[in-house]
């Protein structure tokens, strides 16, 4: 009798990144994921679930989640291995956001302590607040005067995408008086006189 080979694989667990947008689902990413070994020329079909139906197509995934993946491997003389499973995991997105310390000198006028984001280019939701942990603020805040200088911090959210937060400063420095006086020259006449600068 010829009894048949074993065959050698493993798999691990599998991560992906979200490469959509906040409106469209990016492209489908495989989660295959298994390393045959031995024998060369083996065959892995896959499926997501123990006992369902088994492909040689692996699964995918487009958003932010993950999946159990089950596998098998053939080949004509070796014995098929019993199903095994790993995970595949979507991560999601870094946003790219731009906050930088803000300041200007007083003007008189309210300036606002804002950000930017650039990815995703639409759909993301900005909320600020003037206490670290705590977002309440659907606006950005202005400042107007010296007294209003203060620490703004900020939170970005956005379907696919990892949740940023952050702070920066935003200030109004004390403006320049200009003045200037000169001598002044009095003569007597018998009364006083008061004394002004200017």
């Amino acid at each position: 009798n010829i009894t048949p080979a074993t065959i050698t694989a493993s798999a691990s667990n599998k991560t992906l990144t979200y490469n959509g947008t906040t409106t469209s689902n990016g492209t489908a990413q495989s989660c295959a994921n298994v390393t045959v070994s031995s024998p060369s020329g083996a065959s892995v079909t896959y499926s997501e679930s123990q006992n369902g139906t088994y492909s040689s197509t692996a699964p995918t995934l487009t958003t932010v989640g993950s999946k159990t993946i089950w596998y098998k491997v053939s080949k004509t003389n070796y014995t098929t291995t019993t199903a095994a499973s790993y995970t595949c995991t979507m991560n999601s997105k870094a946003m790219t956001v731009s906050a930088s310390d803000k300041s200007w000198t007083y003007d008189g006028n309210a300036h606002t302590c804002s950000i930017s984001v650039s990815d995703p280019s639409s759909g993301a939701t900005i909320k600020y607040g003037t206490t670290s942990g705590s977002y309440t603020l659907t606006s950005a805040p202005t400042v107007t005067n010296v007294a209003d200088s203060k620490t703004i911090y900020y939170q970005v959210t956005a379907s696919g995408y990892t949740t940023t937060t952050g702070s920066f400063t935003c200030n109004i420095t004390p403006a320049t008086i200009t003045a200037s006086a000169s001598n002044k020259t009095l003569t007597y006449n018998g009364r006083s006189e008061e004394r002004r600068v200017g």
